[in-house]
């Protein structure tokens, strides 16, 4: 509980109670935004939150990114998000040559959520045709940075006992 007085020369006005409870958050916004990207992936991780409420527990973090625009606050961009398990996430399926804003808050369950990340922007980059043609026939095998993908090969006769030879594309 609250109690306000205003006070000027003449002398102290009437105490006024204020009752509810205030709460404050679970935690501290996740530290240092460390991103990198390519043509269409932005890779981002972050330190965990320095400062924890007690009996708090980071449950997940949630990662949002949105395309800043000079027009408009960063409170009130577009931001969509997803959520991260660990203090890492590639947000993928963005456009080449594009600036995005990423910022991360946690999670915390019942307890609440934290204030946002200070966010960082980051542009991606140009297409780069063979890397990409290359990871659109391939199959990405873990979900962790730096992806690691496998590429569908064909074995081709090299007429050498004990050589053997793989492509992975045909030549143009």
């Amino acid at each position: 509980m609250f109690r306000c007085r205003a006070e000027t020369p003449v002398g102290a006005g009437p105490a006024n109670e204020v009752s509810g409870s205030i709460k404050t958050l679970p935690c501290s916004p996740p530290g240092k935004l460390h991103v990198e990207s390519n043509s269409r992936e932005i890779s981002v991780s972050w330190e965990k939150p320095a400062e924890l409420g007690q009996d708090v527990h980071v449950l997940s973090y949630i990662v949002e990114y949105a395309k800043p625009d000079q027009q408009v606050k960063e409170e009130d961009l577009h931001w969509e998000q997803m959520m991260a398990g660990a203090e890492k996430a590639i947000i993928s399926g963005l456009q080449p040559e594009t600036e995005y804003a990423v910022r991360v808050r946690c999670d915390c369950g019942a307890a609440g959520r934290s204030k946002e990340s200070i966010a960082v922007n980051v542009g991606t980059t140009k297409r780069d045709r063979l890397k990409e043609s290359l990871k659109s026939k391939s199959k990405r095998i873990n979900s962790e940075s730096p992806s690691v993908y496998k590429l569908p090969l064909t074995e081709e006769d090299m007429e050498v006992d004990g050589c053997r030879r793989y492509n992975f594309g045909k030549e143009t």
